[in-house]
């Protein structure tokens, strides 16, 4: 199975592979196109008993994640967020108004 996450945003790619390893039989890898090398989910997909293998291959980065027998499900919460903003002036703060 291919995946193209390049220009997306997190969490979304993050959400997209472990939606894509659910599908994925025993044996069976999971190719990931990226225009970062994958930091922040090898150490789970490792934890979760994923065998994992990440190259560079022209500027892109490309993530194989087989699934193994010892391999257990990946969940990812996204929590929304809380914070509301009554009005947009020029006195908001930049950081709120991208969290909201």
């Amino acid at each position: 199975m291919m995946l193209d996450v390049r220009g997306l945003k997190a969490p979304q790619p993050a959400l997209m592979i472990i939606e894509s390893l659910g599908k994925l039989k025993t044996g069976e890898t999971l190719e990931v196109l990226g225009d970062k090398p994958f930091v922040d989910i090898l150490p789970k997909l490792e934890e979760a008993g994923y065998k994992v293998e990440v190259k560079e291959v022209s500027g892109f980065f490309v993530l194989r994640v087989t699934k193994t027998e010892d391999s257990k499900e990946l969940s990812m919460e996204v929590k929304e967020c809380d914070d509301k903003l009554e009005e947009i002036g020029e006195d908001t703060n930049v950081a709120k108004l991208l969290k909201a």
